[in-house]
């Protein structure tokens, strides 16, 4: 039960006294836990997450205890909102295979189409802006914003936010999987054609491409089923190859192990994207925590 202490006034007023004098999160928790538990009548104790959140939500603190001026603290906040709105809108789908083998760079959850991203309209989001068009085709990652440590910072001082990192998290785990199996799958590719035309160089090899394309073979992408479609209509002794080829490789364990890691990123995408709907909620887990850069004290995180 919560309710004990969210009307706890005295408690909160001595948590804030104790987090004045220097006291950092977890000794207030023991403190709670073990000398005033009795005192406030706590059946269970706050944990060091819930006494941060709160001490920022109830201002207790003072309205601004950030050593930031309050316009670089507004500017700070919008940055970090800013990051917050690329990662949501800039979530894509997986390149094709000719593109990840071409370019050499592995695909991270997010791409760069400038249709799907928040407009800049300060400095520091045009900086921001900056950093994420900068960054190398196919590779985008959090990472590249110099400011990410802060936005990660804020995420971890509340329960909301804290779905923004573990979903981040998830994104960059999946994504690493389903290149490690993207790869299998093409190699594997290249060996049933081998295989397939005896290794022979000739016109009716190009025709096998089309099968780099498929990302994975089930996929119910439109251009995906479009890739399909043109391998099962066999226009010539080549497609006709390809199509023969194409139906050994669907069954194959490893697209099967591609489908599944596709479904695993997708899934992960999709909770980041809702962690970060709407936009509203993202001002507010920014506004309501705080940073090693906008903190007049050190920063415990909570694990």
């Amino acid at each position: 039960m919560t309710s004990q202490w969210d009307d706890n006034d005295a408690m909160w007023d001595f948590v804030a006294e104790t987090r004045r004098g220097g006291k950092s999160y977890a000794e207030i928790h023991v403190s709670l836990a073990v000398d005033e538990k009795e005192r406030f009548g706590l059946l269970n104790v706050p944990s060091e997450a819930v006494i941060r959140y709160n001490l920022i939500k109830r201002r207790l603190l003072g309205k601004n205890q950030s050593d930031l001026p309050k316009d670089e603290l507004e500017e700070h906040h919008k940055g970090l909102v800013f990051i917050g709105g690329v990662f949501r809108y800039q979530i894509d789908a997986p390149p094709d295979l000719v593109r990840l083998k071409n370019s050499r760079t592995e695909f991270l959850g997010f791409g760069n189409d400038p249709i799907f991203r928040p407009t800049a309209k300060t400095e520091i989001e045009e900086e921001i802006q900056e950093e994420w068009d900068e960054s190398e085709s196919s590779t985008h990652k959090p990472e590249i914003f110099s400011r990410y440590v802060y936005f990660r910072q804020h995420m971890d001082c509340t329960l909301i936010g804290r779905k923004v990192n573990h979903a981040l998290d998830a994104v960059k785990r999946t994504a690493t999987e389903y290149n490690s199996e993207r790869l299998k799958l093409l190699a594997h590719i290249e060996i049933v054609i081998n295989a397939a035309t005896d290794g022979v160089n000739d016109p009716d090899v190009h025709a096998m491409s089309l099968l780099r394309l498929v990302e994975p073979m089930n996929n119910p992408s439109s251009k995906l089923r479009s890739t399909r479609q043109r391998a099962k209509s066999p226009k010539g002794d080549g497609l006709s190859t390809s199509t023969k080829i194409y139906k050994e490789l669907e069954s194959t364990k490893a697209n099967s192990e591609l489908v599944k890691k596709l479904r695993k990123l997708t899934t992960a995408q999709n909770n980041l994207k809702s962690a970060l709907t709407p936009v509203e909620l993202i001002r507010k887990m920014v506004r309501d925590s705080e940073c090693d850069l906008c903190s007049s004290k050190s920063l415990e995180r909570a694990e």
